[in-house]
């Protein structure tokens, strides 16, 4: 049971940090893995096109990036965890007899 709710939270885990990428995508209008910086300026982007944000934003934009990298490696490993398990089927052969 306690293997069942490591699952669960790994899988909730990585579910609610990609809703949190999604929404400082949707909030910046980009992405700090796709953006750049120039002249000490700080570009998040979005298919080719840039939108000039804080310093602190894009850190935040960056590292909420990494982190959906590592988050949904855990939601692999809950979701192996979470499983069905494949019983194998009972022997029914007679003792002592070979198949």
């Amino acid at each position: 049971m306690r293997s069942r709710a490591l699952g669960v939270t790994l899988v909730a885990a990585c579910f609610l940090n990609l809703v949190a990428g999604l929404v400082v995508y949707l909030v910046l209008d980009g992405s700090a893995l796709n953006g750049k910086v120039e002249n000490g300026l700080y570009y998040v982007g979005y298919q080719g096109r840039f939108t000039e944000v804080p310093e602190d934003a894009f850190t935040l934009s960056y590292w909420q990036g990494v982190s959906e990298v590592v988050t949904m490696a855990f939601g692999v490993v809950g979701a192996v965890i979470l499983r069905p398990r494949r019983h194998s089927a009972p022997d029914t052969s007679p003792r002592g007899e070979e198949n």
